[in-house]
């Protein structure tokens, strides 16, 4: 027989402010869930609880690095920010700083104002005599075949790298 909390339900309603949600990981889909807890739930933000093992949130959507070196990420995992779904769920999410904006527009005004203009977007490394050089993509005309061999290159690579440090 499950055990009801009385101090939250009122004719057997759940009362908001009465409940502590416990969301484990800090997936995308914990943020939706985080979010549709408060726009349809009704649960205050504070009483919302995101727990997270790793180090890093986001679950395998992170990356590492900087838009001068490059990135180093798993291309499969990572959210497409053109993706409407997504920007809408972007747009419901509070910001942190308590600026009444939201976190997609806390992205935006990111990257207008830091946005990497001056620097090329992707780079690609070839080997050369004298050791690696970047390559500009705008110079390449890479197609998807090329595109999906130059991933295949860099699971094969994170794979042997992720080898060794096991």
């Amino acid at each position: 027989m499950a055990h009801q909390h009385n101090a939250a339900l009122v004719q057997g309603r759940c009362m908001p402010n009465k409940v502590d949600a416990w969301i484990l990981g800090s997936s995308i889909a914990s943020l939706a869930a985080a979010v549709h807890l408060i726009s349809d739930a009704n649960v205050p933000p504070s009483q919302i609880h995101i727990l997270e093992s790793q180090s890093i949130p986001g679950d395998g959507i992170t990356s590492i690095g900087d838009p001068l070196n490059g990135y180093d990420h798993r291309p499969g995992c990572l959210p497409s920010f053109n993706d409407i779904c997504l920007g809408k769920l972007l747009a419901l999410v509070p910001s942190a700083c308590g600026s009444g904006r939201t976190v997609k527009e806390d992205i935006e005004k990111l990257h207008d104002d830091e946005g990497c203009q001056d620097v090329p977007i992707t780079h690609i490394l070839a080997q050369e005599d004298d050791g690696p050089k970047r390559m500009e993509t705008g110079k390449l005309g890479l197609g998807l075949k090329d595109r999906n061999e130059i991933d295949d290159a860099h699971v094969a690579i994170r794979g042997k790298v992720d080898q060794k440090a096991n």
